[in-house]
């Protein structure tokens, strides 16, 4: 039978000051093997016993300083117990207790690790598309740490920022993306890349370091996770007789503009897997004999060009050249394959149109940093007089979320103890806990 005692918080006037609504308890009450808990705001969670044990992060289950669970935590899990109270204790947090021992919880983590009633906590995201016309921000080096918070909520949001005034040596590249964390393994000899034309390079990859028109592309399309940020920096230029111009497009818009004047090609492109595949047995670095098979990459994922999230677009992976053609396993029907490839073109025709165009010439300098899993880059033909080299290092998915999981957590002002395990979503609720984080 249900255990009717309700317990009302009685929270300090400084945690009611400064906790938003949604994150104080108004009323707790339990059964044997649930907690029913009412919020300030009116929401309501039903918790199981389980659930509760399977959280603890008390000393007696959880290693504090290394934020991991203890052997002695699984047994206590499996063998459950009755819940025999639920009390607040105060400064946001509350005991629940059973026959073989209590712990206590921070009510704002119980509450945004709640997904169903904290879904409408999660502030909406909405990427800013842009053209040719946009303003692109653009901030100076020296100054990368103290607004490390606004230009990576730049990166977020547009995909692209450019940082000018930045030594032109690689210590400068690698600094930079280390405040976001460790830069991406290449599978090469060397984590920053130079891009150069000269014979060698040509060699490996005539498309991306020939000297003709680049068409605007995302990188390392065949892997199964791209990376998702990519630096350019210029550290050498000099062009007596013609300019060499970059330029990047939001492929975000370009897509959503697909999707607006041809929804068969949106369909085609975002429903249709496609091979992309690299088979790279050398490398463009200085390397050894011996060394070199250890950097060989033979490699394909079948994936759509637009990869969708729902009804948003999340992700691009356009390289015409690392592509590999369809998998004969799908069936596909000779006019599906053709509808594609026409899709295919008219989506490239719209990256490649200078109407999308943020064109610039990269001088010594200047640095470009783009969501590569967003943002296509090429350039214009290069002529033969230019001399020209580039710095290139990559950030990956998991080391950009976990840069944004690490800044949401300190936002939160909670141990580390309560920031463990929990979601992306999870972190950017508890960020917002506070009325001056709103």
């Amino acid at each position: 039978a249900p255990i009717t005692r309700l317990y009302y918080c009685d929270l300090t006037r400084e945690m009611a000051a400064m906790l938003r609504a949604p994150f104080t308890v108004r009323a707790l009450s339990h059964t044997r093997d649930l907690v029913k808990i009412a919020w300030g705001d009116g929401a309501q969670s039903k918790i199981t016993s389980t659930w509760f044990r399977a959280n603890v992060r008390d000393g007696r289950f959880f290693e504090q300083n290394s934020i991991l669970y203890r052997n002695e935590h699984l047994p206590f899990v499996a063998e459950g117990s009755p819940i025999t109270s639920v009390e607040e204790t105060g400064g946001g947090h509350f005991t629940v207790s059973w026959e073989d021992h209590s712990s206590t919880f921070n009510s704002s983590w119980v509450r945004a690790s709640d997904v169903a009633a904290s879904a409408s906590l999660l502030k909406p995201f909405e990427p800013v598309l842009w053209d040719s016309q946009a303003s692109i921000p653009t901030y100076d080096y020296s100054l990368k740490d103290e607004q490390l918070e606004s230009w990576l909520l730049d990166l977020k949001k547009r995909g692209i920022i450019f940082v000018e005034k930045t030594p032109t040596e690689e210590k400068a590249l690698r600094s930079f993306l280390n405040t976001i964390g460790a830069l991406q393994d290449r599978l090469h000899p060397v984590n920053v890349f130079t891009a150069v034309t000269d014979a060698k390079a040509m060699e490996v990859d005539y498309y991306s370091y020939g000297p003709e028109y680049l068409d605007g592309h995302t990188d390392s399309t065949y892997y199964t996770q791209p990376p998702k940020l990519l630096a350019l920096l210029s550290t050498q230029y000099s062009a007596p007789k013609m300019d060499t111009v970059s330029f990047f497009v939001d492929a975000f818009k370009v897509a959503e503009d697909l999707r607006r004047d041809d929804p068969e090609a949106f369909h085609m492109m975002t429903t249709t897997p496609v091979r992309q595949a690299r088979r790279r047995l050398d490398v463009e670095e200085e390397c050894p004999p011996e060394k070199r098979k250890t950097y060989q990459v033979d490699t394909f994922k079948d994936v759509p060009i637009i990869t969708m999230d729902g009804d948003k677009v999340s992700l691009i992976r356009l390289k015409f050249t690392k592509h590999g053609g369809f998998n004969l396993l799908m069936n596909l029907d000779d006019a599906h394959m053709k509808k594609f490839y026409r899709a295919y073109e008219k989506f490239q025709k719209k990256i490649n149109d200078s109407a999308n165009h943020q064109a610039l010439v990269l001088k010594p300098g200047m640095m470009a940093v783009i969501d590569n899993q967003r943002v296509c880059h090429g350039r214009y033909n290069i002529h033969p007089s230019t001399a020209r080299t580039l710095l290139g290092g990559y950030i990956s998915e998991d080391q950009w979320r976990s840069r944004w999981r690490v800044i949401f957590g300190e936002r939160s002002g909670l141990e580390s103890r309560w920031l463990y395990g929990c979601s992306d979503e999870t972190l950017e609720i508890l960020a917002n806990r506070y009325e001056n984080n709103q």
